[in-house]
């Protein structure tokens, strides 16, 4: 069965709802349009305020001439140490060439012998070293 509805009770419900959320919108649309003003009023404060600080710098030849010089040593000791590590890698390149040479001169030691057919048909040689 149908249960009666009391309607208004939801006319009621509809016009309550209905005027809470014009509030709630008025509110949202009103603290909107506040923020935006407040925001608008404190640009020109900053933009005045930026363009008067170049204005009270003042550097002088001699601080100019300081500053350069810092950063010329600082140049000169990435410089340094840039040349030292490329001294090092150049050093480290050398013994690696040495030690590869080494390994690819003929061994000392006893050959064992060879077998053929190793994994995909390549030839694996196998050498004793230094006599053993």
């Amino acid at each position: 069965m149908k249960k009666p509805t009391n309607h208004k009770a939801v006319v009621f419900s509809a016009v309550l709802t209905a005027l809470i959320l014009a509030i709630a919108g008025t509110a949202v649309f009103a603290w909107d349009r506040l923020s935006a003003t407040s925001a608008t009023q404190t640009v020109p404060a900053v933009a005045t305020q930026t363009i008067s600080v170049p204005e009270m710098q003042t550097v002088s030849n001699n601080d100019q001439a300081l500053a350069l010089e810092q950063a010329n040593a600082e140049i000169a000791a990435y410089k340094a140490q840039l040349q030292q590590a490329s001294q090092m890698l150049n050093d480290a390149y050398a013994q690696i060439d040495s030690l590869q040479a080494a390994q690819n001169q003929p061994g000392q030691g006893q050959f064992f012998g060879e077998r053929e057919g190793g994994e995909n048909g390549r030839v694996i040689i196998l050498r004793g070293g230094n006599g053993g």
